[in-house]
């Protein structure tokens, strides 16, 4: 039955299959893993165990080969490991419909069937989570779905009621909860297309967040039921006989996707109609009977009063139970271990006082680089290689100034004080060594390039010893 939007104070949208593709990333694990022990896996097996990670692979395949227990943490592992270093992408239109919820203050929840700490991870590592005020994991001791627990929480977080919240469910589990609450339901098609159980328990299906917004935007202008009388849809209290039309318009209209697609929305507004309807009748006679039991059972009338009196003390005590009820509730919804509370602080406050400045990342401490004497030696050894070659062309450009500008080189009085000096040091270091079996010139070259090899060498070793951490770390 089609519902006015136009009161919503929260918005409730589930991590797994609606912001990200985490379902399709586990059934693609968990189906790759039943081929390698020949077993076959459907996705309609696995979505319908979907709602609660504790126990949806007891019921699968592999459940005699694994601990549940072990292997979701296996597999919570290796998918976070896995997507941390790839490229990861929120479904089409997200932040567009939460700029939305934000300018009509909006609250927004996120729920997940993966741990509170990973579900912060995954809205950082896409940019959500700053436009997110509150989230809420499978790690709490708040009851997972198919118990409503976990939309009581948020309804007494954000304090506002069932019918004034919208929920973005990619499984059915979800889908019966909040259908129940009677909140605004819309199924993300997410490992499957809506099937009948979907559509009955959904406000509309969609495929993108597009689709919720322009909804939101356009629903007065725009009424899904408005071609109910062009295609003989209008008036239908019977299921069978708005299927058999439906049917019949599809054939008919199998070459026309745009009017396919009217066909269909039409169908799923009369149907949620038919539903919703039958519903109402069951509800009023349900009251009917309880009125005519009250008044057969009652016929004196200072038994009706006292009946009455104790009827309102009765709904007092109900009504204190389910507030306390309630506060449990909201409390295990926030509450984790000791180790998980003092990684989530920041998080949590953030949660708590619903702001929207960004947390600031701890940054990571600057491992001091290590290095063991080899890598030294390597590192020495490779500079006094380089000296020996750099004075090498050091001693091979010498030369050939030597022979170019030998007869001008007195012209430049301070470059040739210079040259003599250090001649003069090399005569002397010659006649100290006094070899006989090596021609002057040679000896003398040689002498050089030796003497040019040191001197490089401890510039190197000095502009070393001043730069050694940068040096190894490069």
């Amino acid at each position: 039955m089609e519902r006015d939007t136009s009161n919503i104070k929260a918005a409730i949208i589930m991590l797994d299959g609606c912001v990200l593709d985490l379902n399709r990333y586990r059934y693609n694990y968990y189906k790759h893993l039943c081929e390698d022990h020949h077993i076959s896996v459907t996705k309609e097996e696995f979505y319908n165990q979907l709602g609660n990670m504790k126990t949806m692979y007891d019921n699968l395949p592999l459940n005699n080969l694994y601990k549940t227990k072990q292997f979701n943490n296996r597999i919570e592992e290796q998918l976070y490991d896995y997507l941390s270093h790839s490229d990861v992408y929120t479904k089409e239109g997200l932040f567009e419909l939460l700029d939305y919820f934000h300018q009509k203050d909006i609250k927004v929840a996120i729920i997940s069937t993966h741990s509170t700490k990973n579900a912060i991870n995954y809205l950082k590592m896409t940019r959500v989570y700053s436009h997110v005020d509150y989230i809420i994991g499978s790690d709490t001791k708040i009851k997972p779905l198919p118990s409503k627990d976990m939309i009581k929480a948020i309804s007494i977080q954000f304090e506002c009621q069932f019918n004034e919240m919208i929920v973005v469910s990619p499984m059915l589990a979800l889908n019966k909860v909040a259908y129940d609450l009677k909140c605004h339901v819309y199924y993300f098609e997410d490992l499957i297309e809506a099937r009948e159980a979907e559509i009955q328990t959904s406000h509309k299906t969609i495929s993108s967040f597009f689709e919720i917004l322009n909804h939101l935007l356009f629903h007065h202008i725009y009424d899904d039921g408005m071609y109910s009388s062009i295609l003989g849809m209008n008036n239908i209290k019977d299921k069978e006989e708005l299927d058999d039309i439906n049917h019949h318009l599809k054939d008919v209209y199998h070459n026309d996707p745009e009017i396919l697609n009217i066909i269909e929305n039409t169908y799923q507004y009369n149907l949620s109609f038919i539903n919703g309807e039958k519903k109402l009748e069951k509800d009023t006679e349900d009251k009917v009977i309880d009125t005519d039991s009250k008044e057969t059972s009652t016929s004196d009338e200072e038994i009706e009063v006292k009946v009455e009196e104790e009827t309102t003390n009765d709904e007092k005590n109900t009504s204190k139970k389910e507030t306390k009820e309630y506060t449990t509730v909201k409390e295990e919804a926030l509450s984790l271990n000791k180790q998980e509370t003092i990684e989530l602080t920041s998080a949590w406050d953030k949660l708590m006082s619903n702001e929207k400045e960004e947390v600031k990342e701890p940054e990571e401490k600057k491992e001091k680089v290590k290095y063991n004497k080899f890598e030294l030696f390597l590192y020495i050894f490779t500079e006094f290689i380089y000296s020996f070659v750099f004075s090498f062309l050091v001693l091979f450009i010498g030369i050939m100034i030597a022979i170019i500008y030998k007869n001008y080189i007195s012209t430049f009085p301070y470059l040739y004080n210079i040259f003599q000096i250090y001649q003069i040091l090399i005569d002397n270091i010659i006649k100290v060594i006094n070899i006989n079996f090596v021609s002057p010139l040679a000896l003398e070259l040689l002498i050089i390039f030796i003497f040019n090899s040191l001197i490089i060498f401890v510039i190197k070793i000095i502009y070393f010893m001043f730069n050694k951490q940068k040096l190894l770390e490069e």
